[in-house]
């Protein structure tokens, strides 16, 4: 039964996802940063003019900023990420397929070591947000059925 449980899809399991906190890509990066304080929030989908998802940008982002380098936050989040250096095809976004399994959407975290995938639509645009606790949240529930 429980290899059942984990060879499910993603559609089958999630009725719905966390909306994505979603900015476009020309937004300064004080501004997204004092929006995810506000919020609460951990991270944002960043997206382009037409709404496709380029990149992720979270608190952990800020570790290389230095007094020296601190002007940085006054740019678009655009030119902000692309000044980062340690950025590169391996820091796309990961995005999830709603069909699919579990297990697969497990292995996908264990092996990237993000705290947050995007689902998107077939024109790239983040419909969905999903995180390590939705899947504790659905071990859980299955193990306390």
């Amino acid at each position: 039964m429980r290899e059942l449980f984990f060879k499910k899809s993603i559609k089958e399991l999630f009725a719905s996802f966390r909306t994505p906190l979603v900015v476009n890509q020309k937004e300064m990066t004080h501004k997204v940063i004092s929006d995810l304080d506000k919020t609460g929030r951990k991270g944002v989908a960043v997206v382009n003019d037409n709404g496709k998802l380029l990149w992720n940008f979270s608190p952990s982002d800020l570790r290389g900023i230095t007094v020296s380098n601190c002007h940085l936050l006054n740019c678009s989040l655009q030119e902000f990420l692309e000044q980062d250096k340690s950025r590169d095809w391996w820091t796309a976004p990961i995005t999830v397929d709603i069909d699919s399994s579990l297990y697969e959407l497990m292995q996908q975290f264990v092996c990237t070591r993000v705290h947050r995938m995007y689902v998107v639509n077939g024109d790239g645009k983040p419909t969905g947000e999903i995180n390590q606790r939705d899947i504790l949240r659905q071990i859980l529930n299955f193990a306390l059925l």
